[in-house]
């Protein structure tokens, strides 16, 4: 959630885009006319799933390790990027545990995701992957069970007014000590409410001082993920650098230029 309670879907999409890099793109986004299975906006990418060769076979330590800017993409292995992506996406569901729309808006597009993904994950990856899996449903399945209905406001009717007969001459003894006991009903009455009232206010700047602290932890976590994020489009513009290399080589071998080795080699055969 963002400072001003709105929710920033951003954060869900990058990591998602990441763990999607582990099949083809033909697997989340079918031929023409026969509909969209992604579940999240799918961001410019390869066709291929360049994400799907496996560099070990176990998971290290180095896996573990936090990614840092400006790293060496020696280290940048598809095992790494992964593991970055489901701590991000950990982090997110953890950061909306309590919030009642959590099943539509973490479970289902990661419940979905999963299942194509399933089948494809590295095997350094496989039980961070069903981790992430077991984590995400249990939440949702909490939020759905404590999850209440929507309820209209209801108001109280408005008192009828009670008028006081008025004052009649000769007044015995029990009208007045009547009057009397009503009169101290009354004023404990008031008492009463006076003390509920101040109860009410103590109760009510404690709920607002527990509120301003859960706002600051939530804009913490917020602050942190956002950090989280700019490595992580750090490391897509470096996977999308590669890519565009790779390309460019590709089209170069296939058009047939000579290379500086292969013109020289034919000038001495001139001679």
């Amino acid at each position: 959630m963002t400072e001003g309670g709105k929710y920033c879907a951003e954060m869900l999409v990058a990591p998602l885009n990441v763990i999607a890099l582990q099949v083809a793109k033909k697997e989340l986004i079918p031929k023409a006319h026969q509909g969209v299975r992604s579940p999240c906006p799918i961001l410019s990418r390869s066709d291929d799933a360049i994400l799907s060769t496996p560099t070990v076979t176990e998971f290290t330590d180095d896996i573990a390790a936090p990614l840092q800017l400006f790293d060496s993409p020696e280290r940048d292995t598809p095992e790494r990027l992964l593991f970055a992506a489901y701590k991000l996406l950990a982090a997110v569901a953890s950061s909306l545990t309590n919030n009642a729309g959590f099943p539509c808006a973490i479970g289902d597009p990661v419940r979905r995701l999963f299942a194509l993904v399933d089948g494809h994950v590295l095997p350094a990856l496989q039980d961070t992957h069903r981790a992430t899996a077991e984590t995400i449903a249990s939440i949702s399945k909490e939020s759905m069970d404590h999850r209440t209905p929507l309820m209209m406001r209801s108001f109280r009717p408005r008192p009828i007014r009670l008028f006081e007969p008025l004052l009649v001459e000769n007044i015995d003894s029990e009208v007045k000590e009547r009057r009397e006991l009503k009169k101290e009903i009354r004023e404990d009455r008031k008492r009463v409410v006076r003390h509920v009232q101040a109860e009410a206010v103590v109760e009510r700047r404690a709920r607002e001082k527990e509120a301003q602290a859960d706002s600051a932890r939530r804009e913490e976590k917020y602050n942190q993920l956002m950090g989280e994020l700019q490595a992580q489009q750090h490391i897509m513009k470096s996977v999308d650098m590669s890519m565009s290399k790779a390309k460019s080589n590709k089209k170069k071998s296939i058009s047939g230029a000579p290379t500086t080795s292969s013109g020289s080699g034919e000038g001495g055969n001139d001679e």
